[in-house]
């Protein structure tokens, strides 16, 4: 019953509902949420999905993350507040509020949540200005996206708390800023971090290593003001696919020590143009013969292509 009110409560906050799909929310059909509730579906009598807008997709949700009780109100053009009453959706493990950019108030904290997604709201829209440093509790939290909005401040070191983060997706908010912080080589979970198109700036942490970063699969700091080298120890990333540190300030050589990757089968695209980078482009990369995509350009290199390069027969971009 607490999570039937808590769905009226966020109904009511609701003002502007262009497709009325939530018209068949009503206190009066309370005792009759899983048949009658559009978007609602049970399972046990449990509420599992709460759901507008999916159509056939709804099943295939369900499917995708069984056993999981979730709210998707993706791209439904809601406009309102979010209520405090959202605190008795308990049972909610994955929220998706993204592309309402009308809809404002607070997010859930500590309710239990695995996925959080609430990707370009605008200005703020639902989250906060900052980034909490109090959702450092979420400590099941899987997979977090806030990304397209903007949201303002620094990385919170707290964070490192959550340790069964493995998506962690800021980008494109324009206005992030502050150091990297070390101790996210705590997350030895993380397997995609995309930190691009924010002002962030000092250099790329060295921590970031196993122990804290084996497992990372995709890496993005393109387009902030990150200065230094590129670290050593980012060769023993040994699930790597994808490294874009393109548009920063980054100087120093290519580290020959990458070579270790080239046990990686995976690894597609490493792309570091519109630095300040320089010196030869080493032989040893050669190696790297899964490589697809190499971008280089705008940085100041020198020298001569290497021979040893000829090795890399799935190279399809090369770009100097």
């Amino acid at each position: 019953p607490s999570t039937n009110s808590g769905l009226l409560a966020l109904k009511a906050g609701v003002t502007a509902d262009p497709s009325a799909v939530l018209d068949s929310w009503s206190a009066a059909t309370l005792g009759t949420v899983c048949s009658t509730w559009i978007g609602v579906t049970c399972s046990g009598g449990t509420l599992q999905l709460v759901s507008t807008g999916l159509g056939r997709n709804r099943r295939k949700l369900g499917e995708h993350f069984p056993g999981e009780s979730m709210l998707v109100w993706a791209s439904m053009l809601f406009s309102g507040t979010l209520p405090p009453e959202w605190s008795v959706l308990t049972q909610l493990s994955m929220l998706d509020a993204s592309n309402n950019a009308g809809l404002t108030g607070t997010l859930p904290v500590a309710i239990g949540l695995t996925k959080l997604v609430v990707e370009g709201t605008g200005v703020c829209g639902a989250i906060p200005s900052t980034l909490p440093a109090g959702w450092s509790t979420l400590t099941r939290l899987t997979n977090l996206n806030l990304q397209s909005n903007s949201i303002t401040g620094t990385l919170p070191a707290s964070w490192s708390n959550m340790v069964a983060m493995r998506t962690l997706l800021l980008g494109s908010n324009q206005l992030l800023t502050g150091a990297l912080p070390d101790a996210y080589s705590h997350l030895s979970l993380l397997t995609a971090l995309r930190l691009s198109s924010n002002q962030f700036v000092g250099t790329l942490p060295s921590a970031w290593r196993p122990g804290g970063g084996a497992g990372m699969a995709s890496l993005s700091t393109l387009g902030n003001t990150l200065t230094g080298t590129l670290p050593d120890s980012y060769s023993q990333m040994t699930q790597l696919e994808v490294f874009n540190v393109a548009g920063n300030q980054l100087t120093g050589l290519l580290p020959a020590s990458w070579a270790a990757l080239q046990l990686l089968q995976e690894l597609d695209f490493i792309r570091m143009n519109n630095n300040s980078l320089s010196g030869t482009l080493p032989r040893q990369w050669a190696g790297l013969i899964g490589l697809a995509r190499l971008e280089l350009l705008g940085n100041a290199f020198s020298g001569q292509l290497p021979a040893e390069w000829s090795t890399l027969t799935n190279l399809r971009t090369l770009d100097l």
